[in-house]
């Protein structure tokens, strides 16, 4: 490996640490929620979960998007600060002001829209939603500037001061669904003022007026994209809420959560490579760095989304009560999927290059489609688990269609030959251990990991690695021993 790709690597190890602690500290959440909320109720808090995410991605209107791709643009390191400084002042007043109306709105009107629900619980939601909107702007900055232990540091103190009241309220207080999301505004206020410290402190109040226009352009194309990922994610929250109990609802929820690592393994490495490809995406080894990188991301993502669908029932059987045991095939088939999300991802980013970023919607607009119509289809006749296929196909289209757009933007070299050795070394394993019960206890979870440790190391002496490659690694090996 190159030495561009060994910072890459550990860069990504630092950005997952934060958002794996970090995840850890919402983990934690789950065991309360499993047993101090009916799965009704956890069924509505999955559901208010994606009005939030959808608000904070929709009130920002994607102009944190531009601080990511712009910062690396300017020659002195000041004026991309405050460049980002005023894209994030820009990004609080649009969305207090639509947030303001929308909860408001939520409190007269948003009673009854779920059994259960109450108008309450819908309009914090929107709060919370408003008050997460500015997080990516300093956290853009932070991968812009190549500081992934400040973007770890962000993100673990976030998800642990949010877990920490959550659990708080629900626990001690039992305040029940309004536990979590009075925890969650209260955490997410907290976050505000924390980023609007970051992204001013050096500069003060300083704007730079001159690019917002140019910045507009860039980032307005990329808010149906961010809509239709929130689609592609969340969707199959209010079509299950029509055609499952609220119960159900709930378990779906625990087990999409499991799976979830691994989005977040994903944006851990793309946030390490991302400047550095904006970087040096032109140079003349521009197109084969992209490749060679690509199938190492690939190769962690798909030992670790393996990994996750083997010991799936492990996991949920850890963290949850037994009335949650039908979220493991939910966990296995979301983590198979999510290897379509990592590619599809990775690809985005010759999209974000070329700031072809019409063209970014097509595809994930094309698998939003598919992922309703499919949830439609499937839902109604096999559950949880039709919402489940239906993501996969989703990710899978999306990754199809940026695919044939990207191969017009970029000189693609993708290494195919790699990442098909790479897919059926670790599609046969699961195959085979797919039906280990967890009847067998410790045996049965120790066969698998022989299994797994099997299969990784027959990858690695069967030709995945070329001969310079493995000269590489074990001269890095001897270095460090």
């Amino acid at each position: 490996m190159s030495l561009g790709l060994s910072r890459i690597g550990w860069d990504s190890l630092v950005y997952f640490a934060g958002g794996f602690l970090g995840k850890g500290a919402k983990f934690l959440l789950i065991p309360v929620y499993v047993r101090f909320l009916t799965p009704a109720e956890v069924g509505i808090v999955i559901w208010l979960e994606a009005v939030s995410v959808a608000l904070g991605r929709l009130l920002s209107f994607g102009l944190g998007q531009s601080v990511k791709r712009f910062y690396v643009e300017f020659e002195e390191e000041r004026q991309g600060d405050v460049f980002a400084a005023t894209i994030f002042w820009l990004s609080s007043a649009l969305a207090v002001g639509g947030g303001g109306i929308l909860a408001w709105a939520a409190l007269r009107w948003g009673g009854g829209l779920v059994e259960g629900m109450e108008a309450g619980h819908l309009a914090l939601a929107i709060v919370i939603g408003v008050l997460q909107s500015n997080y990516s702007i300093p956290m853009q900055r932070f991968i812009a500037r190549r500081e992934p232990f400040k973007h770890g540091l962000f993100e673990l103190l976030q998800f642990f001061l949010a877990a920490a009241l959550i659990i708080y309220l629900v626990v001690v207080e039992g305040m029940g669904v309004y536990g979590v999301l009075l925890g969650g505004v209260a955490s997410a206020f907290a976050w505000n003022i924390v980023a609007a410290w970051a992204v001013t402190s050096g500069i003060g109040f300083a704007l730079k007026l001159d690019r917002v226009g140019e910045a507009v352009r860039y980032s307005l194309p990329t808010l149906p994209h961010l809509m239709f990922t929130w689609g592609i994610t969340f969707v199959d929250r209010p079509i299950l809420e029509r055609f499952v109990s609220l119960a159900s609802l709930g378990v779906y929820g625990i087990g999409y959560q499991v799976a979830s690592v691994l989005p977040m393994l994903t944006n851990s490495m793309l946030n390490a490579w991302i400047a550095r490809f904006f970087l040096s995406a032109d140079d003349e080894g521009g197109p084969q760095r992209y490749a060679e990188t690509l199938t190492y991301c690939m190769l962690v993502l798909v030992m670790a989304a393996s990994g996750v669908a083997l010991f799936a029932p492990e996991i949920i059987a850890l963290v949850a009560t037994p009335e949650y045991s039908g979220a493991v095939v939910v966990t296995r088939v979301v983590a198979l999927g999510l290897v379509f999300h990592g590619s599809y991802q990775a690809l985005l980013l010759v999209l974000f290059y070329t700031k072809a970023t019409p063209s970014i919607s097509v595809a994930t607009g094309s698998a939003l489609i598919a992922n309703i119509g499919l949830n439609l289809l499937l839902v109604p006749r096999v559950g949880i688990l039709g919402a489940a296929l239906s993501t996969v196909a989703a990710y899978g289209v999306a990754t199809l269609v940026t695919y044939r757009t990207a191969l017009g933007a970029f000189d693609l070299r993708l290494e195919w030959r790699r990442l098909a050795h790479l897919t059926s070394y670790f599609g046969l394993l699961v195959v085979i251990m797919w039906n280990v019960p967890l009847s067998l206890g410790v045996m049965g979870s120790l066969l698998k990991a022989v299994g797994y440790l099997g299969v990784t190391a027959g990858l690695f002496v069967s030709g995945f690695l070329s001969d310079e490659e493995r000269h590489r690694v074990r001269r890095r090996i001897r270095e460090a021993f």
